[in-house]
């Protein structure tokens, strides 16, 4: 892959310029003043690159050292050379006319100064090291893997050489190990105190109750503080808000029954074509089974049959893809059918292909009866639709009816407060008669709904509920208009209302932050509990948030939407508040029974260890002298463990004596975690009593062949540990200290297994060989580590370079919508353009072309890395920049639709450098956080989520535009000649949004097939 220089491009691309731009001064008047004009140019060029070079500095010196030491290296090559100041010599002994050698010199040596500094900052020799170390790291990495598979395969090789092990001690012991392990952790999950977990959870309360109380306290404050007239118009803007919002659902909901209706129509006119169609095929088919088919017959009603069943394909998928509470039984019935009847065709057209006409008149046989099925199943299920929808539209009517009713209330409210503002705040109640008029526009497009819901219309009632949408956005507009100056007169009001807010903010994280503790103590007494406190942990920082956003909207004098963000605190402390509720209940009520199902969990390990002290003495019943004592103790301690165990059980389910008590002696109920915790602890110690009696096990003696294969299987220890010798000099040689100790301690510890191997302790050898594979997957780890880092810094690198490609770009394409624009505004004043503005015109044109070809490296760079969103995005860009160029350079137009493709490009371009400087900013709180990322594989230089949110941008981008054009249509749906062709553009444009989206979801799908282990990364 050839990538660009490691430096920022654009300053290289400007000192290449500047370079081509230095020639000697030439010999003729003419040429001179023409090299003048050229070398002023140059040394104006050159002192924005100081200017450029010292700010870019400042911005990355922290996050990219090795960057700006390269620049800084550059600043200083070009001040020490004197670089601007001898452009300006050449300039000043060319304007004097001079043609002396001293030119030619300082000519030649500014352009080997400019040479110099290209060489500098285009530093490809770093990035191949980087490459050659990569490469070197993963060399080293797989040779690491094998010796690790060797050393694994040659530790299982040993436990079978074990005589100890043959005869099950190992066995023992791991058992003895698992039945200890298990009951440390059954005696840490049992509950310490539910009453001190229920005292945190209550505080929490009494702090959120308190905190619910000063935000009320503070809303009513708010109002007080306000004055009538604000507070009134804020209270509209609320319910506006809340109507709009309920207005946009409905609106969405008669979308919904229009599209299951079309989808449901289209479906069946489709089924019933394909039944035609498929019915004819077989006729055909049937005639020509009983003659000679002629020449390319069978191919042609092949394809047919092709045709056919991606028809088919198609309804079905209609039909899956409509709402869930949009499926009926007679849908799902028809879409099986059509499944069943596309199988058949897909089969037919297999026979057709193979020229078997009699097999495929039976798949068609079998296909037309399925179409039969699918055909009478739709026709029930439209008219169920029929049914359900005019319910439906009934509902959303009446719902409508209520709409346009709070829409009249709002407007006579907006009305009667314009009255009583006329004589005291002039331009108030002009706004406030503004928004009424757009509340009456919003009222009777509601009505308008409504008729045609009534009229079982919902294509035309969804046109009247965005008309609605709109009036109501409108009339939110001017009603923040209507509110800023009383705004502005009670500044010092909500100044002290957002100083408060902020105050109650802080309160709120920190009680969040108090719930979350609370409910990590509860978890051991009461999942459920802590679970339901985490979810009040949760609504509680999301009240911190809404007031966060209810201070900035007081700070900014937005007092309507300060009492919105305020109302929804309120609300959001409520839900935590009976959260909190939940969790003392399930709290009161969890502890008992966690306490009989821990008892429960008890009695399987008491059983365990029973069943494990019977297989130690019948170890020691088989065993020799020696080795029978030390297995009858360690049977006698897991006996001990098992009677501690029992107690411990039914402490837990019923309250049993403590330890050393009688059994008819009673307990506090309170104290039965206590107890039983004691008697936990008296099993722990029986165990580990036991596991010191089997270790005191002499080994047994190999006989003379084992020990002639344990010499053989030393010799190959041998062979592992110099092959990791090996490994260790050549991490040494790539400076990973970490790693290089790793190998080294598994180095010692399999030179400690080759001799107990060679003294025939196959026993001790087996830990040696254990702790030598930890050490490996240590060093491997290290290693894999330092291969990921590389990978991140060249990725790093990857984007700012692209970043600052795209904003040297970006730069450009402004200058050239700068020009354009003057030059339309300058066709429109003189009513045509003089020549010299056409060679303008050529020049941007031929700029454009120039844009469009430095973005083939960024498409390539992002093809590599299969960045399909953002190269989509370049391409859209590429293209739109050579339609510009010839709108420019050969049609010579300068007009609105020129323009709109110009402000596209642009808008483009500023997305992409948002969009890199965020997936750059992520990896730096990645970094400095420790984590998050894919593990196993290098991650993309663009992540899917990246990715998705500029799908989303794109999106949001064609809605808007949507919108624009839908306003400038009007009711009466005129559109200007140039508003066509951009709205032609615009189609284009979301057709291929939506064949992007689907490919990335298919490409989502299969990276979630392909990489299952994902850690996860820091919030956004």
């Amino acid at each position: 892959m050839t990538r660009p220089p490691l430096f920022p491009t654009a300053l290289v691309a400007a000192l290449a310029a500047a370079a081509v731009a230095a020639p000697a001064p030439p010999a003729t008047a003419s040429k001179r003043a023409a090299a003048l004009e050229q070398e002023q140019q140059v040394a104006a060029q050159v002192q924005k690159l100081e200017q450029d070079m010292a700010r870019l500095i400042d911005r990355i010196k922290s996050d990219k050292p090795h960057y700006a030491e390269k620049l800084q290296q550059g600043l200083d090559l070009i001040r020490k050379n004197m670089l601007r100041q001898g452009l300006e010599r050449v300039v000043g002994e060319l304007r004097e006319g001079r043609e002396v050698f001293q030119s030619r010199e300082e000519a030649a040596q500014i352009l080997k100064t400019i040479e110099e500094l290209i060489a500098l900052l285009t530093d490809t020799v770093s990035e191949e090291k980087n490459k050659a170390l990569q490469q070197k790291l993963q060399e080293t990495i797989q040779r690491l893997r094998q010796v690790e598979q060797e050393q694994r395969e040659h530790l299982r090789q040993t436990r079978e050489m074990d005589p100890d092990r043959a005869l099950g001690r190992e066995a023992l012991r791991e058992r003895l190990d698992a039945l200890a392990q298990d009951q440390a952790d059954l005696a840490a999950r049992l509950p310490d105190d539910p009453a001190r977990a229920a005292r945190g959870l209550q505080a929490a309360r009494d702090a959120l109750r308190q905190l619910r109380e000063e935000q009320a306290r503070t809303a009513q404050e708010g109002e007080r503080a306000l004055g009538q007239p604000l507070q009134d118009l804020a209270g509209i803007a609320r319910a506006l808000e809340d109507l709009r919002d309920r207005q946009e659902a409905a609106r969405a909901a008669a979308r919904r029954t229009r599209d299951s209706t079309r989808e449901l129509d289209k479906a069946a006119d489709d089924t019933a074509r394909a039944l035609e169609d498929e019915s004819s095929l077989r006729e055909q088919s049937a005639k020509t089974a009983a003659e000679s088919a002629p020449a390319g017959l069978a191919e042609n009603l092949s394809k047919i049959q092709g045709t056919i069943g991606r028809r088919l394909t198609a309804a079905a998928r209609a039909l899956e893809d409509l709402p869930p509470e949009d499926r009926t039984p007679a849908r799902d019935e028809a879409i099986q059918a059509l499944h069943k009847a596309r199988a058949a065709v897909r089969a037919s057209e297999e026979e057709l292909a193979a020229k078997d006409f009699d097999l495929a008149r039976e798949e068609q046989d079998r296909a037309v009866e399925a179409l039969k099925q699918a055909k009478d199943a739709l026709a029930k299920a439209r008219a169920e639709n029929a049914e359900t929808s005019a319910k439906a539209l009934a509902r959303q009517a009446e719902a409508q009816q209520k709409f346009r009713e709070e829409a009249g209330a709002l407007a006579a409210r907006l009305a009667r407060q314009a009255q009583s503002l006329k004589d005291t705040h002039a331009a108030a109640a002009r706004s406030a008669g503004d928004a009424a008029e757009s509340t009456r526009a919003a009222e009777r497009a509601m009505e308008q709904s409504r008729q045609s819901l009534s009229d079982r219309d919902p294509a035309a009632a969804e046109q009247s509920q965005g008309q609605a949408v709109q009036s109501l956005e409108e009339a939110l507009q001017q009603l923040g208009r209507a509110t800023a100056p009383l705004a502005q007169k009670a500044k010092p009001a909500l100044d002290a209302l957002s100083e408060r807010q902020d105050a109650l903010e802080r309160q709120a994280e920190d009680l969040a932050r108090q719930i979350r503790r609370a409910a990590s103590e509860t978890e051991r007494e009461s999942p459920d509990a802590a679970r339901l406190a985490g979810e009040a942990a949760e609504q509680t920082h999301r009240a911190g948030q809404t007031m966060e956003n209810a201070a900035r909207d007081f700070s900014r004098q937005q007092p309507a939407g300060g009492r919105r963000d305020q109302d929804r605190a309120l609300n959001a402390l409520a839900e935590a508040d009976r959260s909190l509720e939940k969790a003392l209940e399930a709290l009161a009520r969890d502890p008992a029974a966690r306490l009989r199902q821990l008892g429960d969990e008890q009695k399987k390990l008491e059983e365990r260890a029973a069943d494990l002290a019977r297989r130690l003495e019948q170890a020691a019943s088989k065993a020799g002298p020696q080795a029978s004592g030390p297995l009858l103790k360690a049977g006698e301690h897991t006996r001990g463990a098992g009677q501690s165990m029992s107690r411990a059980g039914r402490q837990m389910q019923s309250g049993g004596p403590p330890q050393g008590q009688p059994e008819g002696a009673s307990q506090d109920p309170s104290a039965r975690p206590q107890t039983a915790r004691e008697s936990q602890q008296e099993a722990l110690r029986q165990l580990a009593e036991a596991r010191k009696a089997l270790d005191q096990m002499p080994p047994r003696e190999p006989t003379p062949e084992q020990q002639k294969a344990l010499g053989e299987h030393a010799k190959r220890q041998q062979q592992i540990r110099e092959k990791t010798e090996e490994l260790r000099k050549a991490v040494e040689a790539l400076q990973r200290q970490h790693a290089q100790g790793s190998l080294q301690r598994a180095g010692r510890q399999m030179q400690g297994a080759q001799q107990s191997l060679e003294q025939g302790q196959p026993g001790q050898s087996d830990p040696q060989e254990q702790e030598a594979l930890r050490e490996l997957d240590e060093a491997r780890r290290d290693l894999d580590e330092a291969r990921r880092q590389l990978e991140s810094q060249q990725q790093e690198e990857a984007l700012f370079r692209l970043e600052t490609l795209l904003r040297a770009l970006l730069e450009q394409q402004q200058h050239v919508n700068d020009r354009t624009a003057a030059l339309e505004a300058k066709r429109l004043a003189a009513k045509s353009l003089a020549r010299a503005d056409l060679v303008e015109l050529a020049n941007l044109g031929a700029t454009e072309r120039e844009i469009a070809g430095r973005l083939d490296d960024v498409a390539k760079t992002l093809a590599e890395e299969k960045a399909d969103v953002f190269n989509w995005v370049i391409d859209s860009i590429r293209q739109d920049l050579l339609a510009c160029a010839d709108l420019l350079a050969r049609e010579h137009r300068t007009d609105a639709y020129t323009q709109g493709i110009e402000a596209d490009i642009v808008r483009k371009l500023k997305e992409l450098v948002d969009a890199l400087q965020q997936e750059q900013a992520r990896r730096r709180r990645q970094r400095q956080g420790g984590g998050g990322g894919m593990s196993g594989g290098k991650p993309p230089l663009v992540p899917p989520l990246a990715e998705l949110k500029m799908i989303r941008t794109m999106q949001r981008n064609v809605n808007r535009k949507t919108q624009d054009f839908a306003t400038r249509a009007g009711p009466e749906g005129a559109l200007s000649e140039t508003d066509r062709l951009l709205l032609k553009r615009l189609v284009t444009e979301q057709g291929e949004i939506q064949g992007l989206t689907v490919r990335f979801v298919e490409v989502l799908k299969k990276l979630a097939g392909e990489q299952p282990q994902m850690q996860p990364q820091p919030p956004e």
